[in-house]
Order: structure tokens, then C-alpha cells, then sequence
């Protein structure tokens, strides 16, 4: 699997993880600025919120085909020997 392949995944995983975090905290944040009267920073943090979501589900999708590419990547190395020896017979 190709280096570069790897930091993908890798940012991949941080993001699948460190997304919903920050989507809980601006969600909250939002809930506790609507509960004092704010609805502007409120609405503001819900939109914010929804940005997060879409980011989240955009980084899923990029850590599914990459872990795809690297799974039918390393399926085709383990190929490649067999054939080589019988193309030679």
C-alpha cells in the first residue's frame, strides 16, 4: 500500500473520529446559547453544525474508496507472482 494511500486513511480515521466531537460540543454550544436567549449565535452554531455533518459524511466516503483502492491494491500484489509464473511455462 502506497504511502500516500496511507496518510489518507489515516486523516481519514482522525477525521471519522474527531468530526462528531466537534459536532456534539457545536451542538450543545448552540442549545446552550438558544437557552439564554441568543438565537443568533444560536442559529449560527446550528449552521455550523450542519456544515460538520456534511464534512463527516464527505470524509466517510473518501475513507471508504480509499480503503478500497488499498484493499484491491494489495489483492492485486499477491496476484501479480502467480501470473508471472504462468505466463513462463
Amino acid at each position: 500500500m502506497g504511502r500516500d494511500l496511507r496518510k489518507l486513511l489515516f486523516g481519514c480515521l482522525l477525521g471519522l473520529v474527531g468530526i462528531p466531537i466537534l459536532l456534539a460540543v457545536t451542538v450543545g454550544i448552540g442549545g446552550l446559547l438558544a437557552a439564554v436567549d441568543d438565537p443568533l449565535a444560536a442559529a449560527v452554531c446550528n449552521r455550523v453544525a450542519i456544515v460538520l455533518g456534511g464534512l463527516w459524511v464527505s470524509v466517510a466516503m473518501v475513507a471508504l474508496i480509499a480503503a478500497a483502492v488499498a484493499v484491491l491494491g494489495i489483492d492485486a500484489q499477491r496476484r501479480e507472482p502467480a501470473d508471472e509464473t504462468e505466463t513462463n511455462r
